[in-house]
């Protein structure tokens, strides 16, 4: 406290008189001295001070991630109302701003755990809703904050499938904020893929609606529905039309006959692999070589063709058993699932102070650049090349080369089988005009079959061949490095101390031409300048409204 005299008497003008302005400034810079003078004088109540926007001192705080500043503001109202219970704090801590949201939302939106666990131990309620009705777990879904939601779940038992005043869950405002690490883990957090709110749109119609054409690749590898239609009878593709957005509708009006098997990439939507296609593969080997012996290898005059034939069969066959019973490298992180003690496994990470979104919200991994999570398999694949519907397995760092062996020898046979019926068919070009008009025209048995045998392995090895060669060629280049895929951006890692502006918002206006008018963005302005931390879906009850 202060001594008597004139010294306090100016002290007391100035706190009196103090705006709100001017302790956000000494927020900003950090003067804690000046913080406790705001509280120092019993006639001042600088808690109760806000903004046009309606934030507190502590909302500022907060909203700066500054634990010092808000310890700070705690400890001095603590000491200024003589208080020494939490549920006396409560009100203060609770108060809401224009839009409804405590210093506890802000807190959840950034992600901030230590000063989220700080508020509640000072009284804070989790279970405070905006006027929107989203709570803390809302909040982090949209904030892109997983390590938050895997607190909250663990540790403030909330769930993920509670709804706001909509009935909106948390995964349908990451989707429409396209906070691609809130929806891997909400997906992985037992968060419902179809849930409707009360106009019946799916997390898929905001993820359409947002234009996040890469939330809406992970909810369609997710097996998310996409021919639910809202209450205007609109699928998600129809969204996509009406908003002109090309990409999605092209990943949503995806042909329902789409071959997999043709493709050396990962398709963007779940389909459903087979294990039919294994035992084809063993058929494309095993009846050529039959045919070979049967109608082909006993006309041709030398016996070279045989033993080059025979073994490339052999090996053939052998690589690819190999192949289809090696381990593509699948990991996983047992040690910390079984550290876990009924919890979420990554929690113990977090309590780490570990950023969770370096690890698959699956398997319990660090991610690296090597390592990529295969949505059909449902594991992470170290060097990860594609899912191969053929095997019905990924294609990884301990199989990759049986598999480039596999191809190999596979191209060698085929090409021979090719190669000696090409032989066995210009022999029979080159017979004398009388014999060749026999056996093709009459067609005798002996030769007809022979012909026709020759002809059909020929014409079905250049087929595979072809295929064989492209595989083959293709692993090269990969190898040298010369055909190598870039990193998505799904898969690029996050470095732990980084300060993430998840969402890139700008002020809208009432002249704003691409916006409906049922679709609008609410952000906070303090000076006009637009805030980064709010984003408010409202549903306009009018007929013309989208959402």
């Amino acid at each position: 406290m202060f001594s008597r005299g004139s010294k306090k008497e100016q002290n007391k003008t100035t706190v009196q008189n103090i705006k709100i302005e001017d302790v956000f400034q000494s927020l900003e810079a950090r003067d804690e001295d000046k913080i406790r003078e705001y509280f120092s004088d019993p006639e001042s109540k600088v808690w109760q001070l806000k903004d046009d926007n309606g934030y507190t001192i502590l909302h500022k705080a907060v909203f700066n991630g500054d634990i010092v500043m808000t310890n700070v503001i705690l400890e001095e109202l603590r000491k200024r109302l003589g208080m020494r219970s939490k549920d006396s704090m409560a009100k203060f801590i609770d108060e809401k701003n224009n839009e409804g949201l405590t210093a506890l939302h802000y807190a959840a939106y950034k992600g901030n755990i230590t000063i989220l666990k700080r508020l509640v131990e000072s009284g804070a309620s989790v279970d405070a809703v905006t006027n929107l009705g989203k709570n803390v777990m809302h909040m982090a879904a949209e904030g892109n904050q997983p390590s938050m939601m895997i607190y909250l779940i663990t540790q403030e038992h909330q769930s993920t499938q509670i709804v706001d005043e909509n009935g909106s869950t948390p995964l349908h405002w990451a989707c429409y904020a396209g906070a691609e690490d809130s929806v891997n883990f909400l997906l992985n957090l037992s968060a419902d893929i179809n849930a409707q709110d009360k106009e019946n749109l799916t997390p898929l119609h905001l993820a359409v609606l947002g234009g996040k054409d890469k939330i809406v690749i992970k909810l369609l590898q997710k097996n998310a529905d996409k021919n639910i239609p809202n209450k205007k009878g609109e699928t998600p593709y129809d969204l996509a039309v009406k908003k002109n957005f090309g990409v999605i509708m092209d990943l949503l009006g995806e042909d329902e006959d789409y071959n997999p098997l043709c493709t050396l990439d990962t398709p963007k939507s779940y389909i459903a692999p087979s294990d039919v296609y294994k035992k084809f593969i063993i058929l494309m080997i095993v009846i050529p070589e039959v045919v070979n012996y049967l109608f082909i290898l006993p006309y041709l005059d030398g016996y070279i063709e045989t033993y080059v034939s025979l073994p490339a069969f052999i090996l053939s066959l052998i690589s690819y058993f190999i192949f289809i019973m090696r381990n593509p490298g699948y990991k996983k992180n047992d040690q910390l699932e079984s550290e876990s003690q009924g919890k979420y496994p990554l929690f113990n990470k977090i309590n780490e102070g570990v950023d969770v979104r370096n690890f698959c919200p699956k398997c319990f991994i660090k991610r690296t650049p090597s390592i990529k999570h295969c949505f059909i398999c449902d594991k992470c694949v170290e060097n990860f090349s594609h899912h191969c519907f053929w095997i019905n397995k990924c294609i990884g760092k301990k199989n990759r080369i049986f598999y480039f062996i596999f191809v190999l020898l596979s191209l060698i046979y085929a090409n021979h089988s090719m190669f000696i019926c090409l032989e066995l068919l210009w022999d029979d070009v080159n017979l004398p005009y009388e014999q060749k008009y026999f056996h093709l025209y009459l067609f005798s048995k002996k030769k007809g079959f022979r012909v026709l045998g020759a002809a059909t392995v020929g014409l079905f090895c250049l087929c595979v061949g072809l295929a064989l060669w492209f595989l083959f060629l293709n692993e090269l280049l990969k190898y040298f490095g010369i055909n190598k895929k870039k990193i998505d951006e799904n898969d690029v890692l996050i470095k732990e101390n980084d300060k993430l502006d998840i969402l890139e918002l700008r002020d809208k206006t009432d002249e704003d031409d691409d916006i409906d008018n049922g679709e609008k963005l609410i952000i906070n302005n303090e000076d006009g300048n637009a805030s980064p931390f709010v984003i408010s879906r409202i549903i306009d009850e009018s007929e013309d409204s989208e959402i």
